[in-house]
């Protein structure tokens, strides 16, 4: 692994990009490539309770309403999304979860948040490799699908409803700060802070991406100029780095920068798993419905046109941050 140079030394961080691209087996809780898993929530049962009891409890204003720098997202209709996001999103590569074991992230014990969790992607991982885990969102519907894929899974993971610059969690009570697929919808410098507050002397917070890599002719590349087309307002498309901000971010806190690294990797789906899958991304759950619609119809065409057959193979991309708080 090449070493890190620093921001303020003239140059952007080198990044390790891992060698060749793979393929990655995104395989559901059955076993089965790119398909759902029976049922979405699990009836109606309580989260399980949190820290000072405030697990799935509502925290008044969203980081819209808190006036944070995030992009505008429909928060309502992604929650509405949750089973879809839940059942046909490739989980974290194993692999990549075990590099971060071997840089100290992850290790059995170890008490874990994992912020922005969503449907719990990372939270169940870690839990499932002996961590003391809390998974945090704002959105409430998603924490009910982390806690019915969770409870499917054999893993505990204590669930909690509030926003990452904004947790409400005692101070110093993590050894593990973790963020996967969300640093882009924090405001960066106050998550930064927060997981600061949070974590104990020399902790360790650990950013991760994992997303579509649209290369040209790709079913990835293809999807998101059709993505485009119908949502021109959207802006995050792109071969995006979102690492050397990450970075910027923790280095202004004080975290020194131990790890980083980016990784491509090749997901097979299942065409309807992958039409469902951008169905409940943030470029298509934005549209009115009759627009994701249409937009959904286009895409079922593009499949069968462009890339006919039962599976796809999607370019993605794995990038990681590790970072070490002050002692």
């Amino acid at each position: 692994v090449h070493p890190l140079r620093r921001h303020d030394q003239g140059a952007a961080p080198h990044l390790d990009r891992g060698g060749t691209t793979r393929t990655c087996r995104a395989a559901d809780r059955t076993g089965r490539t790119g398909t759902a898993r029976p049922g979405d929530r699990g009836g109606d049962r309580a989260l399980p309770g949190g820290h000072a009891g405030r697990a799935h409890e509502r925290r008044p204003g969203d980081a819209a309403d808190r006036g944070l720098n995030v992009p505008a997202v429909d928060g309502d209709r992604f929650g509405s999304r949750a089973a879809d996001y839940a059942h046909h999103r490739a989980d974290f590569p194993a692999s990549a979860v075990d590099r971060l074991v071997g840089h100290g992230v992850g290790r059995p014990g170890q008490r874990l948040l994992d912020l922005g969790c969503g449907t719990g992607t990372l939270a169940r991982q870690f839990a499932a490799r002996g961590c003391v885990v809390t998974g945090l969102d704002v959105d409430g519907r998603m924490l009910e699908a982390a806690e019915a894929l969770a409870a499917a899974d054999g893993v505990e993971v204590a669930w909690h409803l509030a926003s990452a610059e904004d947790t409400g969690l005692p101070d110093g009570s993590f050894d593990v700060a973790s963020a996967a697929q969300c640093w882009h919808w924090f405001d960066g410098a106050a998550a930064a802070m927060e997981a600061r507050r949070l974590l104990v002397p020399a902790g360790l917070l650990a950013i991760t991406n994992f997303d579509w890599l649209p290369l040209p002719g790709s079913v990835s590349g293809e999807t998101e100029a059709l993505i485009q087309a119908h949502h021109p307002a959207w802006d995050l498309g792109g071969v995006r780095e979102p690492l050397p901000e990450a970075i910027t971010h923790v280095e202004e806190l004080g975290f020194t920068v131990i790890e980083a690294w980016v990784e491509d990797v090749d997901v097979p789906y299942l065409a309807d798993s992958w039409r469902r899958r951008i169905g409940a991304s943030a470029a298509i759950v934005n549209l009115e419905p009759a627009g994701a619609a249409a937009f959904d119809r286009d895409l079922a065409a593009l499949l069968a046109e462009r890339f006919p057959g039962e599976e796809v193979e999607a370019p993605h991309r794995v990038s990681v941050l590790v970072a070490r708080a002050s002692s």
